[in-house]
This record gives structure tokens, sequence and C-alpha cells, in this order.
């Protein structure tokens, strides 16, 4: 059986800051928002979603919770085999390393809360920048697909203080890659006598 060695979301060389995949979209959106997302929001503005349990910024009604709500598989493996140089025993033949890869599909929240219309005109923004060649360009700096970003939802609601906020939901999904890579040991030759000579086969009739 193969020794699984590693499992990876792409890309898997990403450096040790990301605990999974949920690590790496919530950076790239958030990283995203603040950069893009006009009016430039505060510093510590962009927080994680609901369910993370993360407190809403102080002293402020402007303030963005990303939220990433479900992953979705895609297509069937890929499969790539890669030979290496050594061989276990004498009668084994090489090992080689196995890479499986699968195409995912994250579907992500941005939502904008304001006591104004800076949180709509954000939310228009982010989708400007989604849907076209800026934001294409810097999600595939991540290593991620930006696939469609979804017209603005608008579900005002009243605050604990009775004060009216204004909520602008976008919902994007962005593709990635993840996968397992595994030592696995295959057969460059098969001994003579194991192979048979399909013209000595007879064919049967009843």
């Amino acid at each position: 059986m193969a020794a699984v060695n590693s499992g990876y979301f792409y890309p898997y060389e990403a450096p040790s800051r990301w605990s999974g995949v949920a690590d790496y979209l919530y950076e790239a959106i958030v990283t995203a928002i603040e950069k893009y997302a006009f009016p430039l929001l505060p510093a510590g503005c962009v927080r994680r979603g609901w369910q993370n349990g993360v407190s809403l910024p102080a002293g402020t009604k402007d303030y963005c919770l990303v939220t990433v709500l479900g992953r979705e598989r895609r297509g069937t493996n890929v499969r790539q085999y890669e030979c290496g140089d050594d061989r276990p025993r004498p009668d084994w033949g090489y090992t080689g390393t196995l890479t499986e890869q699968t195409l995912r599909i994250a579907t992500v929240q941005a939502s904008f809360f304001s006591a104004t219309d800076d949180g709509a005109r954000r939310a228009d923004s982010l989708v400007t920048f989604a849907r076209g060649f800026i934001g294409g360009s810097y999600f595939r700096q991540w290593h991620l697909g930006m696939l469609d970003a979804d017209a603005v939802q608008c579900p005002d609601f009243q605050d604990g203080t009775k004060t009216q906020v204004h909520h602008n939901a976008v919902t994007m999904r962005v593709s990635y890659w993840s996968g397992l890579k595994a030592d696995l040991p295959f057969f460059d030759s098969l001994d003579r006598p194991l192979l048979v000579d399909a013209a000595s086969v007879e064919p049967s009739h009843s």
C-alpha cells in the first residue's frame, strides 16, 4: 500500500503561517478587500466571519466580515506519476511518486456593514474588481481562480441601539487545487512467464 507523505492545498509549498485552505482563502480575500474595496476601510475593520467567534471592531459601524460558506469538489481526480531512482529491493521495480489532485470551488461571502452608503460602494467596487482583469491578475498571484461574483444583496437591519445598519453582501466563487502525494512502488517490466501470448489462446464456443 502506498504511504501518504503529504496532504496539501495548492500551492503546497505555502509558508507555514497558513494552517489550511481556510486561512489561505481568508488572507487572499481580506487583503483584496483592504486594497480594492473603495472607500477603503480603516485598519483592522475586515474580520473573519460569523463562525470564528471574532469580536466586531470597536467604535465604528463601518466594517466587513468575510465568511467561507463552503467548499465543493469539481470533477474527478487528476493523477501524475513521477519516477524515482531507488529500488527498495533488487526484485522490485522503482519507487515513484503519485500525486492526486482535485479541483475545488470555495464559496466566500464578504458582508459590508455601514451606517452610510459607503458599504454599498465598497460592495459594488469589490464586484467590479473580482469580475475584471485586475481581480483575475490579483488572484492568480495567490494561485487561485476567481470564477464569479454575484450581484450585491442588501439585507439591512437594526442593531441593538435601534440604529439602521446597511448590509451589502457579495458572494464569490474561487477555485483552487488540493491533493495528496504518496510514495508508490511500480514495475518497469514483467518476467516473460507472467505474460500471456494472445495468439495461443483459443476462443471457446458453446
